[in-house]
């Protein structure tokens, strides 16, 4: 198969492999070694920001380490920095972690702390979101792993399911939005507020009763 990336065209073969490989041997097309699940648009992300665009570098394959992590309902490509001490972060849809900060050698602990990291900051930044649109500082933010509810409310703080990580980020901003309304004592203004800013609040209020039966 062939693509096109950056009116560039490369030859695609699938490989067993997790990694990309992208080989400039010399021949009319790179070609570019594979998983056969990884999607085309994922794939394209890779190529434009990592690939070599010059066939005659000195090292004709280049190997692409990554992954991709389920984040809100969405697989996000993942990739290492091998230099650097920089906390992970989300740019263009693609996170960047350093290796130096997540040393871990089990993949599966690596995906799970870096899934777990990367929530929280989403998180914290839809709660800073929300409250600037309330005029009011949440006091506290925690992240446990709580049966039964999306989230408990604990004098000023805020005690957040763990398990959201498995919802949409729609739904997770319903969730903080409807939080930092009743911490903040405005409950008058909630039906106000949630309708101007989630004219999809029944839909996802619908989502939510039948996630909280699996919580």
């Amino acid at each position: 198969m062939i693509i096109q990336v950056e009116n560039i065209d490369y030859l695609l073969v699938s490989s067993n492999k997790k990694g990309i490989s992208i080989d400039f041997n010399g021949q009319d097309l790179p070609v570019i070694y594979a998983p056969a699940d990884l999607s085309i648009q994922e794939l394209t992300a890779y190529v434009k920001r990592f690939a070599k665009k010059n066939a005659n570098k000195a090292n004709p394959t280049e190997e692409l380490e990554f992954f991709s992590l389920k984040i809100f309902s969405r697989e996000y490509p993942v990739r290492p920095l091998p230099t650097g001490q920089s906390k992970p972060y989300l740019k263009n849809n693609i996170i960047y972690y350093s290796k130096s900060t997540l040393t871990t050698k089990s993949q599966e602990k690596l995906e799970k702390q870096l899934g777990q990291y990367m929530f929280e900051q989403m998180i914290m930044s839809l709660v800073g979101k929300w409250e600037e649109l309330l005029d009011y500082l949440l006091e506290d933010i925690k992240f446990k792993k709580i049966p039964k509810s999306y989230f408990v409310l604990s004098g000023k703080t805020l005690v957040y399911n763990k398990s959201n990580i498995d919802l949409d980020l729609r739904c997770n901003e319903y969730l903080l939005a409807k939080a930092l309304i009743e911490i903040a004592g405005k409950n008058k203004l909630q039906p106000t507020i949630l309708e101007r800013h989630f004219p999809d609040a029944r839909q996802i209020e619908k989502i939510l009763s039948y996630g909280n039966e699996r919580i």
